[in-house]
């Protein structure tokens, strides 16, 4: 098993810092997409007020027939964007920097074994 380490001080203790790939702020929320199939439209479904379209202002009917949800995604409430995959940077939790994945080391953990 691999740790990520820190490549400042070597510690094993870190954490993640997710954010938006777009602005780098971590202030975003889950969100469900709907995908309107006429149109082509696709917003979040905070958008679609009262079942209808945003673009086109058809009304949704049913589901998997006209329109679809397309869970896991996220809005940023900074910039708007609206993504599938957060960015991810590493916190270490002895000094207290902040390294991107690229820059990590990885250390071998003897303490845990793999059991089939």
């Amino acid at each position: 098993i691999s740790d990520v380490c820190c490549p400042f001080c070597d510690s094993v203790r870190t954490g993640h810092i997710f954010s938006c790939p777009s602005c780098k702020k971590s202030d975003f929320v889950q969100t469900e997409l709907v995908e309107h199939y006429e149109c082509g439209t696709v917003e979040p479904e905070k958008n679609f007020v009262g079942d209808k379209c945003p673009q086109c202002k058809k009304e949704l009917k049913a589901l998997g027939v006209d329109h679809r949800k397309i869970k896991n995604h996220y809005t940023c409430n900074e910039c708007g964007d609206v993504f599938a995959e957060l960015a991810c940077d590493f916190s270490c939790l002895k000094c207290n920097k902040v390294f991107p994945e690229n820059k990590a080391r990885w250390k071998s953990s003897r303490g845990f074994k793999t059991i089939i």
